[in-house]
């Protein structure tokens, strides 16, 4: 018999992690295995980083948007420049948050820079759901949460997509994770963190404030002293509504009006009937659909945290509940990223239960195996969904040198602008959405200017009525086809057509300084 008596080994130290440190020195085992419990997570978000950063191409006309109007309003609040506009009344969140941090990093490191940002939001949501799903549920929970919400296609596209909405996202995850922290560990300082997190993440991108009452939801939830949840939650929930009211009615009120026109009361800029939502959300996020029910009900009935289920499981659809509602289509897969950080939460908690022990790991493994092909396969449709434009900016490039002054119109008009902002001026930009001449506007407008040789450059590719009326009709106004190009995107073919005419100016163009 041996004289040695059996080690017993810490019960929260996986095999690997004891396989791996008994090659280090002893005097550093007990810390080596205090930092491989964060391998799980540091694993998920290397494959999060890897499946963004594999997208590519050019400037989305958001993007370009963003950045060239952060751009502008830094010269404005230095120099003094003219907006000419004010994007306030017609951004989706406050112009003075994202596009002036997005233009201070594209300044740096250009687009890709501005991209990474997202992506280190993105990431930090991620580990903020991991956050939430080890303390409303147990460690394995965290780890099947955080990797179903890392491999969804929506998840992935924003985190090379730089726009304010990764952002936004990351600061409603922190929230909700600092909330479950202050309330577990009774620490109700965090209620003010909170409600400081939540006012941001609306500022930043108005749509959040939808998200915010499941944010509050989560952290009420988060324990059974529903006394302190409740002070917690509604102190923050509170703070988050008093700063929002007094920024609205002192320095926001322009900001108001864009709230009204770009999501309380927007005009529909692609009208979709509840079957296209509906149909798009099937297409986005299926797997998460058939998913997300059973863990709701797993949760629901063998966790008996029925009211947690429902929460979470309405988070993940009110972003499709609502577009459809509305009837409009505009951002709904970005928004259903939104839903997803919520429906991951149910995700963790039924892959990490024992209701199908013992093949639950190998369900496990075939759920998440579904959701990344889909994840993959989504988020590629996303990011090649609109054309890659080098090859007509470089066309364009031309021109540019040798009109330095030239004044253009055309479709999809943010890109260029993006790509030719630090060598033209603002005035020297029209796009058919918005066609202003001569105290006129739309078509009357744009007729007019081309009669009167406003523009010199005019690139169409029948994005919007305004181009596809003006299309056939462009020699008749003396201009010139000078150019065909095409470009390509994961529907198909988009074709511009390039007219110019340098002749000298006339009319109203004339006269114009």
């Amino acid at each position: 018999m041996s004289t040695f008596a059996p080690t017993r080994f810490e019960p929260k130290t996986p095999v690997w992690g004891l396989a791996i440190s008994s090659f280090l020195p002893s005097k550093v085992r007990p810390l080596a295995r205090s930092w491989m419990r964060h391998v799980p997570l540091g694993l998920v978000l290397l494959i999060q980083a890897l499946v963004s950063l594999r997208l590519t191409n050019t400037v989305h006309r958001d993007e370009g948007l963003y950045i060239w109007t952060g751009y502008r309003m830094t010269e404005n609040w230095i120099n003094g420049t003219p907006l000419y506009d004010d994007p306030a009344r017609y951004f989706s969140g406050a112009p003075a948050v994202y596009p002036f941090i997005a233009s201070l990093l594209d300044r740096v490191g250009g687009l890709e820079m501005v991209r990474l940002l997202s992506l280190a939001f993105m990431l930090a949501a991620t580990a903020s759901l991991y956050y939430v799903a080890k303390r409303l549920f147990q460690p394995k929970a965290a780890f099947w949460a955080a990797a179903s919400f890392a491999i969804a296609g929506p998840t992935m596209f924003l985190g090379h997509f730089a726009t304010f909405d990764a952002m936004a996202l990351s600061l409603l995850a922190l929230a909700m994770a600092a909330g479950v922290k202050g309330v577990l560990t009774r620490q109700f300082g965090w209620a003010p963190v909170v409600g400081l997190l939540l006012t941001v993440a609306v500022v930043s991108k108005y749509a959040a404030l939808m998200f915010v009452p499941f944010v509050l939801a989560v952290i009420w939830l988060s324990s059974q002293e529903r006394w302190r949840t409740t002070k917690f939650a509604g102190a923050a929930g509170l703070l988050a509504g008093l700063i929002l009211t007094i920024l609205a009615f002192t320095v926001g009120s322009a900001a108001l009006e864009g709230l009204a026109a770009t999501t309380t009361e927007r005009n529909v800029i692609n009208a979709a009937t509840w079957q296209d939502v509906a149909f798009m959300t099937m297409r986005s996020i299926w797997p998460y659909l058939l998913v997300v029910p059973a863990a709701a009900g797993y949760i629901a009935w063998k966790l008996r945290r029925p009211l947690l289920a429902a929460v979470l499981l309405m988070a993940m659809l009110a972003p499709a509940i609502y577009q459809a509602y509305i009837g409009e289509s505009v951002s709904l897969e970005k928004h259903l990223g939104f839903g997803l950080l919520f429906g991951s939460l149910a995700v963790g908690a039924l892959l990490s239960g024992r209701i199908l022990h013992p093949a639950r790991r190998l369900l496990s493994v075939g759920v998440i195996t579904v959701l990344v092909i889909a994840g993959l396969a989504e988020s590629n449709r996303l990011f090649s969904s609109w054309s890659n434009s080098k090859e007509l900016s470089d066309i364009m490039a031309y021109s540019w040198e040798a009109t330095p002054y030239m004044r253009t119109l055309g479709d999809v008009g943010e890109p260029m602008r993006y790509r030719f902002m630090h060598d033209t001026e603002v005035w020297q930009f029209t796009t058919t959405d918005w066609i202003y001449y001569n105290g006129q506007s739309g078509m009357p407008a744009a007729e007019a200017g081309l009669r009167d040789r406003y523009w010199q450059y005019v690139y169409l590719c029948g994005a919007t009525q305004a181009s596809r009326d003006l299309m056939p009709r462009m020699e008749s106004f003396g201009y010139k086809l000078t150019n065909t190009v095409t470009l390509r995107n994961h529907y198909g073919n988009e074709t511009y057509y390039i007219w110019e005419n340098y002749e000298p100016q006339r009319g109203a163009a004339a006269t114009e300084r």
